[in-house]
């Protein structure tokens, strides 16, 4: 699977936010691959490229995972941040 970002600001972008990663299956895509595992690498992610104060539950309340329909193509994955509170 090829990781690509789109779109990317390197600042900060809220005090808390809420996390949606949307993946679609595809070339790439193990199937019996656990969605949980999904999670952690992009939230690590998100702290280390600053885009993020901290990963714990008071700086993103919640996380969700989910699997929508992919189109045949390679494996992606969308990242939505919901800004909490200004940032």
């Amino acid at each position: 699977m090829t990781a690509r970002v789109a779109g990317v600001r390197s600042a900060l972008i809220g005090d808390r936010v809420n996390i949606v990663i949307s993946v679609m299956p595809g070339k790439g895509w193990r199937k019996g691959r656990d969605l949980d595992n999904v999670a952690k690498p992009i939230l690590d992610w998100s702290v280390r490229s600053g885009l993020l104060i901290d990963d714990d539950w008071e700086h993103v309340p919640s996380v969700c995972v989910r699997m929508v329909a992919g189109n045949g193509g390679p494996a992606q994955v969308v990242v939505t941040y919901e800004v909490l509170n200004g940032g």
